[in-house]
């Protein structure tokens, strides 16, 4: 009798696995294993099992979801799979699950709602800073300091913060934060007109590729670097525009249009009547250099 009952039940049991399929489920759950927190930017790590599930020589198809739907998938002989993600950003938070199939179908037609999930949250690694400048606008050849605070710290187990400086989103300079004046300063040593461009600022707790971030307002600042031009005196005449003394040359500034030092005007008297006594027949004719 008891040998009956066991059989039966062993029976029981196929006829249920066997339904399942006849039924015309594509996935069956799988195990999921993992850490439940990990930084922007990193690299996100989980294991999908079907260890018990699956006959050691069956291949199947193995989908790691989000949100119950399906965005990666692995075909395997292994019974644990691992799925790794680099660069992720704090879109990545949500609940995680693990399915697989006999038969391969497209990731996003995975499903899995209502078996066992983990919630993984991704913590802020790159926190955007604010970023002031003394000028926006300055000198070529001048030194330029731009200072980077913020009130909030990135998530981070170490002594240390990262402070980086981006120049039209590429990195340019990193520091190590000032935590007791919760700034870092950058300085730019004789700046060009190459050095010109739209700079950020950011904490990071970790030397990392930063992440993909549109940063705008007190958390970007635009700096111009002015030049100089070379000028020489012309005298206007009533048959046009005659060159005189070409051989003064001098350097103006060209965002206040005038002279680093005094002219020298070694063909023009005060007193002579060529001179007519006004400055209106004299001007400059610049070029930039």
């Amino acid at each position: 009798m008891f040998a009956f009952v066991l059989s039966l039940m062993i029976c029981v049991s196929w006829l249920t696995q066997a339904q399942v399929s006849l039924t015309g489920e594509k996935f069956q759950p799988a195990k999921i294993y993992g850490e439940k927190t990990f930084k922007e930017g990193g690299k996100l790590q989980i294991k999908c099992s079907t260890f018990g599930a699956v006959n050691d020589s069956e291949e199947v198809f193995n989908y790691l979801c989000k949100n119950g739907i399906g965005i990666e998938m692995k075909k395997s002989r292994d019974r644990d799979v691992i799925f790794t993600i680099d660069g992720i950003t704090k879109d990545f938070t949500g609940n995680y699950s693990c399915v697989y199939s006999e038969k391969e179908y497209d990731v996003k037609e995975a499903r899995g709602q209502d078996f066992e999930s983990i919630f993984i949250t991704v913590n802020d690694s790159f926190i955007p800073a604010i970023i002031t400048l003394p000028e926006i606008s300055v000198k070529e050849g001048t030194d330029v300091d731009f200072k980077c605070t913020s009130s909030k710290l990135p998530d981070n187990d170490q002594n240390n913060n990262y402070a980086y400086l981006c120049k039209n989103g590429t990195v340019i300079q990193v520091n190590i934060w000032n935590t007791e004046k919760m700034e870092a300063i950058f300085t730019l040593k004789e700046v060009s007109k190459r050095d010109a461009g739209s700079y950020t600022c950011g904490l990071m707790a970790d030397i990392q590729p930063i992440p993909k971030t549109r940063l705008h307002g007190i958390n970007k600042a635009s700096l111009h670097v002015t030049g100089w031009c070379r000028c020489h005196s012309e005298r206007s005449t009533e048959h046009g525009a005659e060159a005189r003394g070409g051989e003064h040359i001098l350097y103006t500034d060209v965002t206040q249009n005038q002279p680093s030092r005094a002219v020298e005007w070694d063909d023009f008297s005060d007193n002579s009547e060529d001179d007519h006594g006004s400055n209106e027949d004299l001007y400059q004719v610049c070029e930039d250099v």
